[in-house]
């Protein structure tokens, strides 16, 4: 019978190995976009953590200051963090997008050389 490996890392032909041979090899080829892409995703999670917050202060300028500038504020700051979250969301997929179709037609390369 058959002995299944005891760790995820036991196994020579499994994913984490696969994994692991992938981030070393083109890992170290696109570091620069794949740190832009982290950067974008903290922008994101910055925008949408700060929108929800402002949403909060435009919500008690509604019902509890009752202020009509303040509404039209807080209201034009959150658009405008949807906006750079939208950006930022878009440019994150692009930049991954890019680094995905670059490996792929890197490995096609080595896989069928003409």
């Amino acid at each position: 019978m058959a002995e299944f490996p005891r760790k995820i890392t036991d196994d020579p032909y499994g994913a984490a190995i696969l994994i692991r041979r992938l981030v070393m090899e083109q890992g170290a080829v696109y570091w620069r976009r794949y740190v832009l892409a982290f950067v974008l995703m903290g922008v994101v999670a910055g925008a949408t953590s700060l929108s929800a917050y402002l949403l909060g202060k435009a919500i008690n300028e509604a019902y509890v200051d009752k202020n009509i500038p303040g509404i039209a504020l807080f209201s034009g700051i959150i658009f405008l963090l949807f906006l750079v979250r939208g950006i930022a969301i878009y440019a994150q997929t692009v930049t991954l997008s890019k680094i995905s179709n670059a490996i792929l037609a890197n490995n096609q390369r080595r896989l069928f050389p003409s």
